[in-house]
This record gives C-alpha cells, structure tokens and sequence, in this order.
C-alpha cells in the first residue's frame, strides 16, 4: 500500500515528521517498508526554458534546442516529438547520472551538432513506465530551480506492508484513523456530499447472485467532459506509481486509494439494455427496458436470450483475452460481458476522450470468489487485492455520492440519476462481551484506576476490584475515609483504565457500553477480521503500545527427567540398530481398514472420520504393516536385502495409545562377499539384536518370560513368542505369517520384533550399590543333560530356571540340541543342555557336581515334568 504524506493529510490534521509517522505506523502493524523521497533523489535535475528550435540539418526526427538554463543559454539535441519553443522542461546538466539506465550525461556531437545537456522525459526519470516524449513543466515554474517542486515531488512516499486480514488498512483513511487513534493527529470528519438526483435512469439492474454479490449500487450521470485530471489529482496518482488516463477513471481509482472502495465506471453509450450481475454462463441475457420502473431496486423479469459468438472471451482492459467458466461472477448486458466483478473492465464499455454519459458502479462482491477467479486467470490489480480482503460494505454507497460529486467538480457538472441500489446496506454487526481483566490475563498490562485532582479532590474515572490495592501512593480522604485520592503533584497512574480502553476502541471506530467491569464491544462494519476476545486485545495492545509493556521474568519450566531419560534410551534404541545395519523410517499413523482388519479385530473409534483418502481410514494398530508395505515395495524394485525400523504409536483404542519400537528383517547377510558364503537372515539374527536392544535396557531376554501361547495371529503361530516381564507384556519377535506375506505379495521369509517402550521398566536416575565383579581363580565344569519334554514346553523357561537355580554355581546355561523324532514318545521332545559350574571359593569336586545333578534332575521332572534321557 503506497500513500504520500499530503494524501494523509486530506484525512489527517497533523504535524508530525515523517519519521514519526513511519515508527509510529510500525508500532501499531503497519510496517514501514519504504519512504520514498523522490525529491532528494531528483534534485540534480533543474527547471530550463526553450527559447527555440530548428530541424537538425541531419535527421528528421532530431531538433536543435536552445536552453535557457540558470547558467545561461545551452545547445541541446533532442528527440523528443513534443520538444518545441516556448515550454518549461526539467534538464539534465553535464555530470548528472540518468536514473534508467545509470549514465552520466556528457558533453556530446550528435550528427555533427553539439549537445550541452539532455531534456527528460517520465520514462528516463523512473516516474513512468513510459512516456510519449519529455516532461512539460507549469508555466509558473521558475528556471534553475528543482523541477520536483512543480511536479509534485516534494511529497513523501510511504510504502508499507499490510497484512492480509487488514483490508480496512489498504485505504489513506484508515491508516489515518489507526494513526488518529495512536495520537499522531486527529481525524478530520468525513463530509459525504448531498448529491441530488436530476433524472430517472432507465437502465435496469438485476443482480442474480445475492451471495456473490451482496451489494450493487450505481448512478448514471450525463453530459460529462470527460478532460485529463487537475494537476492535484494526477499528482498523488503518479508519485504511488498509477498512471493517471482521463478525470472518470482517475476518480475511481482515487476512491480505491483513498476509501478502499473499488469502483468502476462504464461508459452508457455503450451500454445495452440493462445491467445484469451472476455467474458467467454460455447465453447472454438481454434486460429488457421498462422506462416507468426505477427507485431502489429494479427486477428484471423474462429475460431474451440470445447465442453468444465470442467464444467465451472475455477482452478486458488490459488488452489481453480470457476464457471465463461459470465459476465467475461478471457484470453484463445485452452485448456480452462488460467487466469481470471485481478484477477488471472490459475493454468494449471502457471510458475515453469522448466519453460523456456514464453508469457509475460501487460495490460489494464475494471475497472468495474474486479471489478464486483472479488466481485463475491469473489477473492481480488493485480491486482484487481489496476485495478478496473484504471491504466495509457499509460505506459503499457513501463512495458513490463522494466519486459522484468529484465527477461532476472536475467534469464541469452534469445531470445526476438516483442511486440504483440491489442487496443490503449494512451486514449484521456482532458484539463481544469483553472482561476488563481480559486484558491482563494476556499481555500482563495491569488495570488501573485514573486519577484527576480536581479543587483538591480525587476523583475516580473507572474502577476494577483489584486498582486500589496496588498503589501505594492511594491514601485515604481523612474527611470520609472512603475515598483514595493521589497526591496533588500526580495527575495519573501508569497503565490502562476502562475508560483508557473504551477510548482507545472508540477512535478504532468501536461501539462500546461498559456494565460493571464488562465492555460490550461492537465491531466497526470495516473490521472483518474482528471475531474472538483476542482479536480485541489485540486491537487495544497495538494502540497502547507493545512497548509499554512491561517484560518479566518467564517461570522456571521444571525438567521432566523422566520424559528427558525416555527421549535419550528412544535415540540410543535407533543408534544401536543403525549400527547393526537397521535403516530407520517414518510412516503414515494410518492405513487402510481393509489390511488392518488382517492384525487387529476392528474398532469403530480407530475410524478416521475425516481420512485424506480412503485408501488411509485406519488408525494403525501396529506398525509392522507399515513396514511390510515398505518390502513390497522394494522387492518391487528388485532390492531383497532389507532391515528398517520405526519408532511411533501403536494405536490400541480411543485415546489409547503406546510406544513401539518395530523392526523387520528380510534377504541376505552377506550375499555378495568374497571371504565368506552369504546365507539367508534367520530369526536367530534377529533375536541377536533385540538382545542387543536389551542389554542396553538392563534387561536380558533369559530373565524374560518367553511364551508362545497367544502370539498375535500376524506371525507365525510355530517361530514366534511373546516376551513379558512379569505381568507386563514387552512385545513380539518371530517370523511373520505366510498368509499375511502372501497378501503383501512377498514370497521371501520376513522377521520382525515388536518392543513396547511403555511397558520397559523406566532407566534409573542414578546406579545403585552394585555387586563386585569377581572372576573365579578355580576350575570350571561343564555337564551335559538331555531331557525329554512335552514338544509344547517352551526351553525357555527351562533354560531360564537352569540360571536361577544355584546362582552360587551357574554360571553358563547353553542349549545345544533339540530333537523330536520317532525315538521319542508321541507328544515329545529332546533338548540337550550344556550348564558350565564354577565356584568362587574352591574347587568343585565330584561329590559336588552329582549332588547339583540330582538336585537339578529332580526339580527339572517336577516342575516341567521332564525325565532325564538315557
């Protein structure tokens, strides 16, 4: 948004700098981005005078210009068409760097004649993006003085950077009202003019889209001169970069700078029938006129309905085509489409030099749908940037009396129509209750109580339960000893009263009422974006100054060690896989119903009410199909040898949920190795790092209860087992089930391990006393048994009864055969165990190891019912 300060101005009685302007307008949003001096960056170039000019005897197009300059008469070659005797002209003397371009000007021959300088036009000086020849100064202008006094440059240019729910704020007047309310000035009553009506427009309006064209208003005015601009006018247009084209077309775009109303304006001769404002569609409706109709809306009934030969074209002003679809809104007549809503005109209705009938439009459109059309056809100008940020549709018709009345001072008068008016005025306003504590509760700027010492007295202006309390100054009135007053001297205390804040929201444009401690808060009809309580702190914040708040000290967060030791074991887990060859990934939390229904039984509150695609509607109930998909896909891609892990939620119902570290493994070790034949993963590998997962937990997989009984159905109901610890079930490891492979299309032998993190005993802060490591100086025995089992006795528990069976002696526990065969009883099996013994103290001597054996032999068919073999 770009404004100059005489602009401002117009709307603001200030005497503030420039720079306190800008901070100020950064202070409360706004932001600064850039001041633009153009003055200070132009005042090389002076005013000269053309006292004559003869053809350059070499070139047709060049004239010999003699200068008056301050310096005296100069010889000055130019080009320029309109380069003649008798005009004001901005110079460039020798030295002076051309701003396009970056070049000096010298001393010159051109075509055999000398140059002393150069004359210059818009486009040379970057004050336009082109220009018909060089820049004619006012007679009045005095030579050898700047020209950026008598071009309108000394007038500084604010650009700033106005956040997209600040529409309000892409208007001169609004940024004069935020400033007004920031006390840089006060805001000058907005007069709207009394524009009385001379005729009765016979041109008819029929809005056919209430929702995407809430409101349409618009007059017709007759028997303009539509002559260039006044020099005011066409001054502020250029220094922010907009070409001025004629008075009509500059007004409405002074409106849009000024008010942040869009409007647009048609030229009535070459409009036919009546105006008709809906979604673009492939007929053109022909209004029909009815000269006695006319007043505050106008219905158009029977529409004619003509084919349409355009094509669906659209030819808007800016000279290029588009390809409209239903999905615009346009305004239209009975020749086709006259502007798209809200973007631009067409080039068909457009006003010129001869234009002097017009149909003036001020509206209000659907800001979502000029934003969708724009983005589309890819077509960004002023009026889209202010309607798809909303516009107080609240002041619109009081734009089209102030554009009127402009028209008709600049335009030497004219006859006016009554305003055609479709829609509402004014949308619903909404109120906010607002807590005065509300305040402090978010920014921490305290609530006080305002003092004025009036004929000695104190005098409350507001009031809150907790102002008096917290000022020590406050002393009590001896003569009632009720009433605080301050001391003589002060006259306020620092902070933000209820009157401070209704204050500061009223020069915001907010209605307020004030019961108790409660503001009732009513929105201005421009501030869209005005919706929840913080909205309005927001608003009270920005004016009071983010400044003048005071910083504390934020409180100590307390460190949960817990979740700190939880965080470090889960980074530990993922560097010990790494390290074993595990590449780590992250998967999506859900899936499809339809492969979960393969691992869980089904839950309604696991359904994804919302799912980005219905092939994900699942929260997942384990991560191992996650990562089986993983494998198909690189099997796909001819890559077997694979080993992933992840770590994340497995989701078990409605708000329940636990930590689980998923592994798989599938393909080879080693399969290309000179020094070595590769052989195939096996689940022994892979209890090999899980094992290693556990060392690092302080935990050993012997001491674990290892089960086969109730595995989940996805593995392997014979190469799988559960590991609990206690009644805490830890997790899974086994091979997965050929059925569930199958349905993945994988044909090659997968592993996989589950560990539930949440149910690991939590790390210990500190170590306690530990036991001495002690390595035994004396023999060491081995004994070999062979038991005969029932084949659905997990070895396991025997294995890990064997370690805790004589802590004193065992020392190693090894199985090293398993056998079931026809030898052996129906229902059987043989496993043979190696137990290494040791002691600490002495020599194990052979009365030793028989009593260890028969103890152990008796206890083994007691509690796993198994016989020694023979």
């Amino acid at each position: 948004m770009k404004f100059t300060l005489s602009w401002l101005k117009q709307f603001l009685d200030t005497s503030a700098s420039v720079t306190e302007i800008a901070e100020s307008l950064t202070a409360i949003g706004l932001e600064v981005e850039e001041i633009i001096d153009k003055a200070a960056d132009l005042q090389k170039f002076e005013v000269a005078y053309i006292v004559s000019t003869k053809p350059h005897p070499s070139a047709d197009k060049l004239k010999i210009c003699e200068v008056e300059t301050k310096n005296g008469n100069l010889q000055i070659v130019c080009g320029a068409s309109n380069a003649r005797a008798g005009i004001k002209v901005v110079l460039a003397n020798i030295g002076v760097e051309i701003p396009n371009g970056k070049f000096k000007i010298k001393e010159s021959n051109i075509r055999g004649e000398k140059s002393c300088g150069m004359l210059c036009s818009e486009e040379e000086l970057f004050l336009a993006s082109e220009s018909e020849g060089i820049i004619e100064l006012p007679e009045d202008a005095v030579v050898g003085e700047p020209f950026t006094k008598y071009y309108g440059l000394d007038d500084p240019v604010f650009v700033i950077n106005v956040t997209p729910n600040r529409g309000d704020a892409l208007s001169v007047y609004g940024i004069a009202r935020d400033l007004s309310a920031k006390g840089i000035g006060t805001l000058k009553e907005l007069e709207i003019p009394a524009v009385k009506s001379t005729f009765s427009s016979k041109v008819k309006l029929n809005i056919k889209d209430k929702e995407a064209c809430p409101l349409f208003t618009f007059r017709e005015i007759r028997n303009l001169k539509n002559k260039p601009s006044p020099d005011w006018l066409q001054k502020l247009l250029k220094n922010i970069g907009v070409k001025p084209i004629s008075s009509i077309v500059d007004v409405t775009n002074y409106m849009s700078y000024s008010f942040g109303q869009p409007m647009h304006a048609y030229d009535a001769d070459k409009i036919g029938g009546g105006i008709v404002v809906d979604r673009h569609c492939e007929e053109n409706v022909i209004p029909r006129l009815d000269c006695g109709i006319s007043g505050e809306e106008s219905v158009i009934q029977d529409p004619v309905v003509k084919p349409r030969d355009d094509n669906r074209g659209f030819h808007a002003l800016n000279d290029k085509k588009y390809l409209l679809n239903k999905s615009d809104l346009v305004i239209k007549d009975e020749n086709g489409v006259q502007a798209l809503a809200g973007i631009i005109g067409g080039i068909s209705s457009s006003c010129d030099s001869n234009t002097m009938n017009i149909l003036l439009e001020a509206a209000c459109f659907n800001a979502k749908m000029v934003a969708a059309s724009g983005r589309r056809l890819q077509i960004d100008t002023d009026s889209r940037y202010r309607f798809e940020r909303n516009i107080d549709r609240n002041f619109t018709e009081k734009a089209l009396n102030i554009a009127t009345d402009l028209i008709l001072s600049i335009c030497d008068g004219g006859e006016v129509s009554e305003i055609l008016i479709s829609g509402e005025k004014e949308p619903a306003k909404k109120t906010l209750d607002f807590p005065a504590g509300y305040l402090e509760k978010i920014t921490g700027i305290k609530l006080t109580i305002l003092l004025h010492n009036e004929a000695n007295k104190g005098e409350f202006v507001g009031n809150t339960e907790h102002s008096i309390a917290a000022y020590k100054e406050v002393r009590e009135d001896a003569s009632t000893g009720l009433t605080p007053k301050l001391p003589l001297e002060a006259s306020y205390v620092k902070g933000l009263n209820i009157k401070g804040i209704e204050a500061i929201l009223n020069k915001l444009g907010f209605a307020t009422d004030t019961e108790k401690d409660v503001i009732k808060i009513t929105p201005p009809s421009w501030r869209h974006d005005i919706n929840i309580l913080e909205d309005v702190v927001e608003e009270i914040t920005r004016i009071y100054g983010y400044d003048k708040i005071e910083s504390i000290k934020l409180p100590e967060l307390e460190q949960d060690n817990n979740r700190l030791r939880e965080h470090k074991r889960i980074s530990s887990f993922k560097r010990i896989l790494a390290s074993k060859g595990y590449d780590e990934v992250v998967t999506n939390s859900f899936m499809n119903s339809k492969d979960a229904k393969l691992f869980t039984e089904l839950k309604d509150e696991l359904f994804l009410l919302n799912p980005i695609s219905v092939e994900d509607n699942y929260m997942r109930p384990t991560i191992v199909p996650n990562l089986l998909d993983i494998v198909r896909k690189n099997l796909a891609r001819s890559i077997k040898d694979m080993a992933f892990f992840e770590v994340g939620p497995n989701f078990i119902g409605l708000n329940t949920e636990a930590t689980y570290l998923t592994a798989i493994l599938t393909g080879s070790y080693n399969s290309k190795n000179p020094h070595s034949i590769g052989r195939s993963y096996d689940i022994f590998d892979l209890k090999s790092d899980l094992e290693t997962v556990f060392d690092y937990a302080g935990l050993s997989i012997e001491k674990c209860i290892v089960s086969n009984q109730a595995t989940p159905l996805y593995y392997h109901p014979t190469r799988s087992v559960n590991l609990a610890l206690g009644k805490n079930l830890l997790g899974h490891f086994g091979q997965i089930h050929p059925k569930i492979l199958k349905h993945y299309d994988i044909k090659e032998e997968v592993f996989a391990f589950e560990l539930n993190i949440t149910n690991l005993p939590a790390p210990k802060a500190k170590f306690g006393k530990r036991d001495e490591f002690i390595i035994s100086d004396y023999q060491a025995n081995f004994r070999d048994y062979a038991f005969i089992i029932a084949r659905d006795q997990p070895v396991g528990e025997i294995i890990s009864y064997i370690n805790n069976f004589n802590k004193k002696l065992v020392k190693s526990v090894i199985l090293f055969d398993i056998y079931s065969g026809d030898k052996l009883p129906s229902g059987k099996k043989s496993i043979a165990i190696r137990v290494g013994l040791q002691a600490d103290d002495r020599t194990l001597n052979e009365d030793d190891l028989n009593s260890f054996s028969k103890d152990l032999i008796a206890n083994i068919e007691q509690k796993f019912q198994g016989t020694l073999r023979e």
